[in-house]
């Protein structure tokens, strides 16, 4: 097997060939800072009830400063607006992991899929011509057997 981020090299009679498993890095069109981070604890344990993070979102091109919450389940989305979240050119950031030595550092999930529409699209046309195949069949006069 081959671990995410590493690669290995496969020697064949008279070849050798280098394969690799990993996540490709891409860069941001716009800036993201941590404002605070805090955990906060479960009443009598030390166990985290809840990670909250308060960032800013920067837009340099557009002029745009958005500070945002993020919170256990409850994602911030950049750039603000229905029309970029329903075309899928919003990005959703999510609370992935935190440092509890530095709480000055925390680890976000981003999530872009600019063809979400599309797919969803053709999954319910694939849907509706199922259904339409199998229960609005025209009705076929039998044939009498001569």
């Amino acid at each position: 097997w081959i671990a995410s981020g590493t690669s290995a090299v496969l020697t064949s009679p008279g070849a050798a060939s280098r394969i690799g498993f990993g996540l490709e890095l891409q860069p941001l069109p716009f800036s993201i800072r941590l404002d605070s981070f805090e955990v906060p604890r479960d009443p009598g344990t030390d166990e985290p009830a809840d990670f909250r993070a308060s960032v800013t979102f920067a837009d340099p091109k557009k002029k745009l400063e958005v500070p945002a919450q993020l919170e256990m389940n409850h994602p911030a989305t950049f750039p603000p607006g229905f029309f970029p979240q329903i075309t899928g050119l919003s990005y959703k950031f999510s609370q992935a992991g935190w440092d509890p030595e530095d709480l000055n550092r925390t680890t976000l999930q981003v999530l872009h899929d600019p063809g979400w529409l599309l797919k969803w699209s053709g999954s319910l046309l694939m849907v509706a011509g199922i259904f339409s195949m199998f229960y609005l069949r025209r009705e076929t006069q039998s044939q009498p057997t001569p």
